[in-house]
């Protein structure tokens, strides 16, 4: 769709005035289309221009004459639906109507889609080394990422043992601290029980020393007294018979 020539084209000797003219238009959709209507009463087919851009916007301007030097124009754009497929898109013009037919893109299922764009993406990177024969940006990217893992694994495993180390030599230090305490425990222990031992040979030093200081004492006395103590064992000895024969006798 084309305009015909410019207002300053066909009246060269006399400046154009515009007036700004705003069209109705409206969306409609079938099944395998998006429908844009717009109303432009007055206007021709060659007055109306199309025009849709690399964004998936979509304008349409036009101009006719209204008389002598004075002309009408608009212009308005539309935002296209997403998975319009803006490359097959038709129109016709009748009646003062402009009717825009964009057909719908079909469905594709998102793993469906996103396998395909790897494949695409993989066919173009092969491409792209087997015309330079040196690797690519995204296979540098790749093989750096594999040098910095394996970098980091290495110093995950360093950091383990020598957490490992540190942790048998810590328990070491503990094990080697309690042998020497149970040790000291031990050597006190003995020497309290060897002292209670002399304290205890001590006393029963001291039991014997008085026992036999004793049995000296009293064998002493009985050799000193020995007359007495015979004079006492008569005297208890008649003693003991009287009373025997008293008994008797009552």
């Amino acid at each position: 769709m084309t305009l015909g020539r410019k207002p300053e084209e066909r009246y060269p000797e006399t400046k154009p005035v515009y007036e700004e003219f705003q069209p109705f238009s409206e969306w409609a959709q079938d099944p395998a289309n998006y429908i844009l209507l717009v109303q432009l009463p007055g206007f021709r087919k060659e007055d109306v221009k199309v025009l849709v851009d690399n964004t998936g916007r979509l304008t349409i301007r036009g101009t006719k004459q209204l008389r002598d030097n004075r002309f009408a124009r608009f212009e308005k754009s539309f935002t296209l639906p997403t998975n319009s497929n803006v490359e097959k898109t038709s129109g016709k013009f009748e009646d003062a109507c402009l009717s825009l037919f964009i057909p719908k893109a079909a469905a594709v299922e998102p793993e469906k889609e996103k396998t395909e764009m790897k494949v695409k993406e993989k066919e173009k990177t092969e491409t792209r080394v087997e015309e330079s024969g040196k690797p690519t940006m995204e296979e540098m990217k790749e093989l750096f990422k594999e040098v910095k893992e394996a970098l980091q694994r290495e110093v995950s495993e360093r950091k383990l043992e020598e957490k490992r180390r540190e942790v048998e030599k810590k328990q070491g230090s503990e094990e080697h601290g309690r042998d020497e305490a149970g040790g000291m425990q031990g050597r006190v222990k003995k020497k309290e029980r060897g002292r209670r031992r002399l304290v205890w040979e001590g006393k029963e030093d001291g039991w014997r020393g008085q026992l036999d200081r004793g049995l000296v004492g009293a064998m002493e006395n009985v050799r000193k007294n020995r007359k007495v103590i015979a004079v006492a064992l008569v005297a208890f000895s008649v003693g003991f018979y009287v009373s025997r024969r008293m008994r008797t006798r009552w």
